[in-house]
């Protein structure tokens, strides 16, 4: 993940040998990209930011030709173009030329490319843009069946935090040319992450809710009042005890102290907008 500009694509063209480093190298499979290139390179799919595709060459085609490109056993060659027009939605536009075909089937026909033979290693950037939400879920099935098929690696840009939630093991967010985090999800919202608490107070029974949060969490801080029934904290991590706090907000929500309240975690986007702020700020 990463803003524009971030260096994004620059790093995912050095990776995949597009465009050479300034310094520095780069290893795959343990061989630097420079002097096994060839070896390398047999073991690896690539959808790129731009759609790599011939305009007089229909879907089927393409995949036909590629398939022969990476040697795969011609036995095989039908039945995966077969599993490939039904898992990514292709079927009806199998005869359609490349150049006909709209900007989300490029895509789609640019991922099922990238897949074909499940090398170790996939590099996919931006796969799922312009892609409609429907097709959408299709293609991260596409994606988890070809990780479950191929037990190698895949490397996803993507500025769609729901994809990158729903696909990815590991989460990196890189902010001007440097990877800021790497890690889960659940690290990621622990390290940068805030808790939510909000409560709204009971119009019959009035509370100061500023002193009861602070009874249960000394350290939770204001941070905004929508309403004048509701206040909302922000707990770090540090700070949170999440059964302590759920109990006692609880048991005053039953007593009639409280008329109700929630506790949440910081999403993705929050996370990615607080580092991005970095590059915005530079």
């Amino acid at each position: 993940l990463g803003p524009n500009g971030a260096g994004k694509s620059t790093t995912f063209n050095i990776l995949t040998g597009s465009i050479p480093p300034t310094k520095g190298s780069v290893k795959l499979l343990g061989a630097e990209i420079n002097q096994k290139c060839h070896e390398i390179f047999d073991q690896v799919g690539i959808c790129p930011q731009g759609n790599a595709l011939w305009n007089d060459l229909n879907v089927i085609d393409h995949l036909k030709v590629y398939s022969f490109m990476k040697g795969i056993d011609q036995n095989l060659i039908d039945p995966l173009i077969d599993y490939f027009l039904y898992a990514l939605h292709l079927r009806p536009f199998a005869n359609t030329k490349g150049g006909n075909l709209s900007g989300g089937n490029k895509r789609k026909l640019c991922v099922a490319i990238c897949l074909l033979g499940a090398p170790k290693l996939q590099f996919l950037d931006e796969p799922s843009t312009g892609i409609d939400p429907i097709s959408r879920k299709y293609l991260w099935n596409c994606l988890h069946e070809s990780m479950a098929g191929s037990n190698g690696a895949m490397i996803i840009t993507t500025h769609y935090m729901q994809e990158a939630e729903s696909i990815a093991k590991k989460l990196g967010i890189m902010i001007n040319g440097r990877m800021n985090c790497i890690g889960t999800l659940p690290e990621l919202k622990r390290r940068f992450g805030q808790y939510t608490i909000m409560i709204r107070e009971n119009p019959d029974h009035k509370v100061d809710l500023r002193s009861l949060i602070r009874g249960i969490l000394p350290n939770a801080k204001v941070v905004e009042s929508p309403g004048e029934n509701a206040l909302f904290f922000k707990v770090s991590p540090e700070d949170m005890r999440f059964s302590i706090a759920f109990n006692k907000l609880e048991e005053a929500r039953a007593s009639g102290s409280i008329k109700d309240f929630s506790i949440y975690t910081s999403t993705l986007d929050q996370i990615f907008i607080k580092l991005a702020k970095n590059q915005l700020s530079d």
